[in-house]
């Protein structure tokens, strides 16, 4: 998860909601600068936040050109990291450990 902050104002970059997510986690939509929607699935619109996955070669290079290629020199950035526990994840979507 990315925050980036401008340099001058200190106000963060806004993210966008490009194609909404369809069915968490399976598909988590797009946002800005290939990031995942900025929306979870409780509808909560996390506008600040550039949210990639890394699971993935594909999904760790998004994060990679975010980084490389779309934030300016001299621009603050907050990297914040989230382990998602797969058991709890599976609690969390079905009611039960099945």
């Amino acid at each position: 998860m990315f925050n980036v902050l401008d340099p001058v104002t200190f106000k963060p970059w806004e993210n966008a909601v490009i194609r909404p997510f369809t069915s968490f986690p399976a598909d988590l939509g797009d946002g800005r600068f290939g990031s995942h929607a900025p929306m979870n699935s409780s509808g909560f619109f996390t506008r600040y936040n550039f949210e990639y996955r890394y699971h993935t070669p594909d999904l760790r290079k998004r994060m990679m050109d975010f980084m490389k290629d779309s934030i300016p020199d001299g621009y603050y950035v907050i990297v914040r990291n989230f382990n998602l526990d797969p058991i709890l994840l599976a609690v969390g979507l079905s009611g039960c450990i099945c």
